[in-house]
């Protein structure tokens, strides 16, 4: 019948008819009428030697609205600075698009289905 049927997902339609996943539509960001989308930033910071995983948010700001946050969880013999992951995200995404506040973490939060549970994420990262 031609409906549509609303997932909520995010995705794209490449040239040969395949459908790929980006994001839940609810997890993006919204930036200075700006979209982003945590997943392109969480695979940059997981590409990065010494980070194990990365979980990025929204957090308020007064200028833009929201900002991107990380969450990230170091490996066992991990020790990356603050000033590598900026160069690494400067190489691969646009400024506006960096997280304001990275925070180092033992864990992320996660449900009892594994998934991160993004309210406590943002809790932990702005510190309330």
């Amino acid at each position: 019948n031609g409906a549509w049927y609303r997932t909520g997902d995010i995705g794209h339609v490449d040239a040969e008819g395949n459908l790929y996943f980006r994001e839940r539509a609810k997890h993006t960001i919204v930036s200075g009428g700006e979209n982003i989308y945590p997943a392109e930033i969480e695979r940059v910071l997981t590409a990065i030697p010494g980070i194990a995983e990365a979980a990025v948010c929204g957090i308020q700001d007064d200028k833009w609205g929201e900002v991107p946050a990380a969450g990230n969880v170091l490996s066992p013999d991990g020790d990356t600075k603050e000033e590598h992951i900026r160069q690494a995200l400067g190489r691969e995404l646009a400024r506006f698009k960096h997280p304001k506040k990275i925070v180092y973490l033992d864990e992320l939060p996660r449900n009892a289905m594994g998934k991160v549970t993004l309210d406590e994420l943002r809790i932990m990262l702005v510190g309330e």
